[in-house]
């Protein structure tokens, strides 16, 4: 058998030559024409030849191949499951991480896999991870390993979120692997937290709230009353709490209403208008109204009662002083503001205020009007209700009433005005209801609805529309400045002619300039949604103004301008977003020398004093009037506002200093006089500044070895 004659038979014969050749027998893997795969071992023989030995490694090979599938059938697995996995050895070094891993926390796999895993984790459990790796090889105390809980991740960008880890240990004879998988659970505690909030908000109005609310379970005992109890009745919750509901009947008048009542509650059927009275520790009455219903659990069962009781004592007091002076009674309503109109408990008419009569077009005199029926037939029949049978309008409104007297709705009249409508139930029978016009309140809150649309909306756009910018221009520029760069450094060989070398350098500094401007834009916006992500560390200020001084000196010297720093050798560190920082002294450098004309200087000084510490960025460039001054700390604005100014930009510098200057707490100040030049200065406050940065470096070392 010989290889096939396909490219393979060269590579044979240059095989078998280099074996002759070389010094030391070695060995060579070949395929044959049929698909076979054969390992050849060359030796050299006492006098000067060679032996070769073939051998059959065609079933090696195939199991080779279906390791390589079966590998990348795993890792197509694990690249398209939902939750991130991620795999690493028994000293914390990742060995493996999935795209959803990648998408959770926003590393790359190449940024992540050979590091330690403790970057994916806020402290204090970064520093701690590697002793707990250590305790549990040591003792095998687990505190995640082979169960899921709940833990903190943080993200790329330095944010800390919520995440289920539920981890696995694998053990290949000496190795150990660990095997985790991750689920962003932001969303789930946002749900989570809402609902707490939402109970917590419960309380806090059961509390405050002028009723109060109680609930019963299955047996008809007290399990909750809320603490305004306290303050109606004179007795606390505690009173209530474990009591069965007809021991209040023992507490007050004899009522006939209890067995009926409990009648109704034995049927799990809802109520309102339960009066009982209740005697004080004092000895005074108090009357109380309730209102309940039936609670049931996700299977239908029965498992209570829930409701809100109210103090109606002055009700019933009123109503005593209404049976005695019906004449101040008609007085009193008829110069309230809001229509009313009271009907006893056969729902005959008892008063209407002129108010009702005039929202309601209703005649001067009742009339025929006399009964809550008649009332509601005449509305039908003017059109009130819209069209249909009015009868049966009428019937459906008499029967909600009576089931529910107490009611608040809005109801829209045919000549376009809004009434509010409250219905309640009176404690001795029948029904007050009460109109108010509120036509201009429901236009204004439609109009304020429309606004906060229209600025939702607004707000959706412009977060899309950056989104979608970003994507967009960021994909063409990377190509741009990728082929610019292996252009530009000849990676495959020598540009011909040599004047194309000056259009790629324009090309590069092309691509890279628009890439400062987008990630300025967007910067910007993260900045004014108050989004600004800071990560803190210590930071060697001379170190950054010298490297940021470095980099804007070739700009500088083109330009013919003098780059001068005044740094004292102990300027303290700050504790700050090193980022951030480098960033607020190359945009102030950069605007220096951009408005600084040939022959000019940039100086950049800086100082601890008591308000802090200290940076300033001086220049004798064009200046600013202080109009300008004011103009330029706004997003998109330059001094130099036409169409054909000299000097370029986006005009984020400065609005975008100044966003993060604030960011850390700090404050910038600007002065300026035109012809003559600007200064700028950055005040980053006391509190973080770290005047010994030895012991600070030192603790911060000691902190991460645990």
């Amino acid at each position: 058998m010989v290889p096939e004659a396909d490219g393979r038979e060269s590579d044979w014969v240059r095989g078998m030559l280099a074996d002759h050749s070389a010094a030391e027998t070695n060995g060579r893997e070949f395929q044959l024409w049929d698909g076979r795969w054969v390992a050849v071992s060359v030796y050299r023989t006492a006098d000067g030849g060679h032996l070769r030995i073939l051998r059959d490694i065609t079933s090696r090979k195939q199991v080779e191949t279906s390791l390589e599938e079966s590998l990348a059938w795993l890792r197509g697995i694990m690249d398209t499951v939902v939750d991130g996995i991620i795999t690493i050895d028994d000293t914390g070094t990742v060995l493996s991480y999935n795209s959803a891993a990648a998408r959770i926390f926003g590393y790359d796999a190449a940024e992540v896999v050979g590091r330690d895993v403790a970057m994916l984790m806020p402290e204090p459990h970064r520093s701690e991870h590697g002793q707990y790796l250590r305790r549990y090889a040591d003792t095998g105390e687990a505190h995640v390993v082979g169960i899921g809980r709940q833990v903190k991740g943080m993200r790329k960008s330095g944010e800390v979120f919520p995440l289920d880890l539920a981890v696995t240990e694998m053990r290949q004879g000496e190795m150990v692997t660990f095997i985790g998988v991750v689920r962003d659970i932001t969303d789930r505690k946002r749900v989570e937290d809402a609902l707490v909030e939402s109970e917590q908000r419960f309380r806090d109005l059961a509390e405050s709230a002028s009723d109060w609310f109680w609930e019963m379970d299955s047996d008809f005992r007290f399990t909750f009353v809320s603490g305004r109890v306290r303050q109606v009745l004179g007795v606390g919750p505690s009173f209530f709490v474990g009591r069965p509901f007809t021991d209040l009947a023992d507490s007050g008048e004899v009522s006939t209403a209890w067995e009926p009542q409990m009648e109704l509650m034995r049927a799990h059927r809802p109520f309102r208008g339960f009066v009982f009275s209740h005697t004080l520790p004092s000895g005074a009455a108090k009357f109380v109204e309730m209102a309940g219903r039936p609670a049931f659990d996700a299977d239908g069962l029965f498992c209570g009662y829930r409701g809100t009781a109210t103090d109606i004592t002055p009700l019933k007091r009123h109503e005593r002083e209404l049976a005695a002076q019906s004449e101040q009674r008609q007085a009193i309503i008829e110069n309230m503001g809001q229509g009313v109109v009271v009907f006893d408990a056969n729902e005959r008419l008892v008063a209407m205020n002129q108010p009702a009569r005039a929202l309601l077009d209703l005649p001067p005199s009742a009339g025929n009007l006399d009964t809550l029926e008649s009332l509601l037939l005449h509305l039908a029949l003017q059109g009130e209700f819209g069209r249909g049978n009015a009868m049966v309008k009428v019937i459906r409104r008499l029967a909600r009433l009576r089931r529910f007297p107490h009611q608040v709705f809005e109801h829209a009249r045919p000549n376009g005005i809004v009434l509010e409508v409250r219905s309640t139930a009176m404690p001795a029978g029948g029904l007050i209801l009460t109109f108010a016009d509120i036509t201009d309140r429901k236009k204004v809150e439609d109009t304020l609805r429309e606004a906060k649309d229209a600025a939702e909306r607004g707000n959706r756009a412009k977060a899309t529309f950056l989104a979608n910018i970003s994507h967009e221009l960021r994909t063409p520029l990377n190509a741009i400045i990728g082929f610019s760069e292996l252009m530009k450094h000849e990676i495959f060989g020598p540009l011909e002619p040599v004047s194309y070398r000056t259009y790629v350098d324009d090309i590069h500094e092309s691509g890279m300039h628009l890439l400062e401007l987008i990630n300025d834009i967007l910067d910007m916006s993260k900045a004014e949604a108050g989004m600004t992500d800071l990560v803190d560390a210590l930071v060697d200020v001379s170190a950054v103004i010298r490297s940021s001084m470095r980099m804007m000196s070739r700009r500088a010297t083109a330009n013919g301008i003098a780059l001068v720093e005044d740094i004292p050798e102990d300027l303290p560190y700050l504790r700050a977003d090193e980022r951030r920082v480098r960033q607020i002294v190359l945009n102030l450098v950069s605007n220096a020398v951009k408005f600084t004309e040939e022959g000019g200087s940039v100086t950049v000084t800086a100082g601890c004093e008591p308000e802090g510490l200290v940076l300033t960025v001086t220049d004798t460039g064009i200046g600013m009037t202080p109009d300008e001054l004011e103009r330029v700390m706004h997003p998109f604005v330059q001094a130099d506002t036409r169409l054909s100014r000299k000097y370029e930009g986006t005009g984020l510098g400065l609005p975008l200093t100044k966003a993060l200057v604030v960011a850390h707490g700090g404050t910038i100040r600007l002065s300026s006089e035109p012809e003559k030049g600007t200064s700028v200065q950055v005040v980053f406050p006391p509190e973080r500044v770290v005047r010994n940065a030895a012991e600070a470096i030192a603790a911060e070392e000691a902190g991460r070895r645990g």
